[in-house]
């Protein structure tokens, strides 16, 4: 990795199933220029830069600040972070999705088709994986539990019931 110039280079481990894609970062110390992992922390050049539940890190004028559930993040743990072309940054966890804007998040959750259906048991979970937003501006999500598309303000979702091949959407590809 070279931060100063841009590079971060990352590898992808292929699992017996293509949902269960690990990314890898290798624990290479805490010396400068080095990325470390230790715990639930990864570092460069001894600096954290990012959490495995740790929630959000931002970066501004020299310095971290994080956010977290106390902020208003739904979960600690981040899925997926998306700018869309407002330049308003969407972050998925395993709790719903929200937005950051303005110092604020605003939540999105089970009211709009991102969490538990009534095929889960109590104590699990449905993460955000993917997001993009097509050309003509509408927001698609994909989810554990489905499709969800956010147009004009309001959440349609589409599941196998729609005629989707698979609930699980772990990536989105506009063609």
């Amino acid at each position: 990795a070279n931060f100063a110039t841009g590079t971060l280079t990352v590898s992808f481990t292929a699992g017996s199933d293509a949902a269960e894609d690990v990314l890898a970062i290798r624990n290479q110390g805490v010396g400068a220029g080095q990325i470390g992992v230790s715990g639930a922390n990864v570092t460069y050049g001894g600096t954290v830069i990012g959490t495995w539940s740790g929630g959000l890190n931002k970066y501004e004028n020299g310095r971290f600040t994080r956010y977290g559930m106390a902020e208003g993040l739904p979960a600690r743990e981040i899925t997926c972070i998306y700018e869309d072309k407002s330049g308003r940054l969407w972050i998925g966890t395993t709790n719903g999705i929200c937005y950051f804007e303005t110092g604020r998040f605003k939540l999105y959750g089970d009211l709009h088709g991102f969490l538990k259906s009534n095929t889960l048991a109590a104590d699990e979970k449905s993460d955000t994986w993917a997001m993009l937003e097509d050309r003509v501006g509408n927001l698609w999500f994909g989810t554990d539990e489905g499709l969800v598309k956010w147009k004009d303000g309001s959440f349609t979702k589409y599941t196998m019931k729609d005629r989707l091949p698979h609930n699980v959407i772990r990536s989105l590809f506009e063609d």
